[in-house]
């Protein structure tokens, strides 16, 4: 098991942003922290420091993430531009 030399620790509204993603898709697909911290293979505390926003995944993870949740990387990215995106093609 991969503990937290694993998880990247930047200080960003993108950690908050995908701290957050994260926490919705895994209860849609009804898995618990301790759940995704495993398949991620991660320690639980780990995982629990990416849903407190504190950490935010490597991207190895995030690639993980996306098999996890059934979506695309930029799924996770776009979020925090989107409504830059939304007012410039406005």
């Amino acid at each position: 098991m991969i503990e937290d030399n694993d998880v990247a620790r930047p200080d960003s509204e993108l950690t908050r942003i995908i701290g957050k993603f994260i926490a919705k898709h895994r209860h849609n697909v009804a898995l618990t922290q301790s759940q995704l911290a495993e398949h991620l293979g991660i320690s639980i505390d780990a995982m629990s420091r990416i849903k407190r926003e504190e950490n935010m995944p490597t991207v190895s993870r995030l690639v993980q993430l996306t098999e996890v949740f059934d979506c695309e990387a930029n799924n996770f990215l776009l979020q925090k531009f989107s409504p830059l995106i939304n007012a410039q093609t406005l």
